[in-house]
């Protein structure tokens, strides 16, 4: 993430097409180990009964951005769940958009509704 904080990802939990993921920042090599925080679009800290409770569900880091984003597939293909996508910041990470599709209608997530989005 940066010259001083690496994130690393520890796979936790994994079904037909979900797989979720816990997240960590540590200082160089690996040292001070502490739980990376993914807070929502209204500040509040995602939590147990959130989907994917505290981890992120198939998770992917972009290091062009220092983006990751996680998607919950409510089924197999894709066509519904939710995608939320997080920067990284001097502070820690803060979210940067959010699509929902509540029903499954065989569109792409790129025609989904966003819900959240913040200005560049």
């Amino acid at each position: 993430l940066s010259d001083t904080t690496e994130l690393w990802g520890v796979p936790c939990n994994g079904g037909a097409y979900n797989a979720t993921y816990e997240f960590y920042l540590t200082g160089k090599d690996g040292v001070r180990p502490r739980k990376a925080e993914f807070p929502t679009c209204d500040n509040r800290p995602r939590q147990e009964g959130d989907i994917a409770g505290e981890g992120l569900v198939n998770p992917v880091f972009d290091p062009a951005s220092n983006t990751i984003t996680h998607f919950p597939r409510a089924r197999g293909i894709g066509d519904c769940g939710i995608i939320q996508t997080w920067a990284w910041t001097a502070e820690g990470f803060v979210q940067t958009e959010e699509r929902s599709m509540g029903e499954c209608w065989g569109m792409g997530s790129d025609l989904w509704p966003t819900t959240w989005r913040t200005r560049s």
